[in-house]
C-alpha cells in the first residue's frame, strides 16, 4: 500500500503570506472483499415452512473496509412471506434490502441471517452482491447465489389402501 503524506507549507515572499495546504491521505487502499451465502441446514422445505440463509462477508485486506454495502437481491423469492433479517455488525434496511457496515477490519467478518416462508412451491433463488469504498482487485468473491426448492406437501403424500387378495 504507497503512502503519500504532504505538508502544510507558509510561504512569506515580500510581505505577502502564500499559506498551502493539502490533506494528507492514503493511495491505493484495497480490501479483498468476498461473500458467502448458504442455506442454515441441508434438507427439503415445504410451503408455508420457514427458510433461513446465513450471509458471511470478510474481508481479507489488507485495508480495513470502509461503507461496506451489501445488496440482496429478492427479485426471485416469489410468493415469499415475511422477511426477518438479524445481522452482526451494521444495519438492514428493509426498505432497500441493503446490509451496511461502516467499517470492517482487515482479517475479520460479520454475518447476516435472513428467514422466510413461502406461500407457493417451486425454486427460489436469492443473490447478493458486496462493495465498499476501497478497490477490490478480486471481484471473483463478491456476489453469491443461494437457491432452494419448495416442495407442495399435498403433492408428496398419498393415499395407499391395500385390498387383500386370495390366489388360488
Amino acid at each position: 500500500m504507497a503512502k503519500s503524506l504532504w505538508l502544510d507549507i507558509c510561504i512569506i515572499l515580500l510581505g505577502f503570506v502564500l499559506i498551502v495546504s493539502v490533506v494528507s491521505g492514503e493511495d491505493g487502499a484495497t480490501a479483498d472483499l468476498n461473500v458467502a451465502k448458504a442455506l442454515s441446514s441441508n434438507g427439503q422445505w415445504a410451503v408455508n415452512e420457514t427458510v433461513t440463509w446465513v450471509v458471511t462477508v470478510d474481508n481479507g485486506g489488507p485495508s480495513d473496509a470502509t461503507n461496506v454495502t451489501i445488496e440482496e437481491d429478492i427479485s426471485k423469492l416469489t410468493d415469499h412471506g415475511v422477511i426477518t433479517v438479524d445481522v452482526s455488525d451494521g444495519s438492514y434496511d428493509d426498505a432497500t434490502n441493503t446490509w451496511s457496515i461502516p467499517l470492517l477490519a482487515n482479517g475479520t467478518s460479520a454475518t447476516m441471517t435472513l428467514a422466510t416462508n413461502f406461500t407457493t412451491a417451486g425454486e427460489k433463488a436469492n443473490s447478493v452482491t458486496v462493495t465498499a469504498d476501497q478497490t477490490d482487485d478480486n471481484l471473483a468473491g463478491n456476489s453469491a447465489t443461494s437457491k432452494v426448492v419448495i416442495y407442495d406437501r399435498t403433492m408428496l403424500s398419498a393415499d395407499l389402501k391395500i385390498k387383500p387378495t386370495t390366489l388360488n
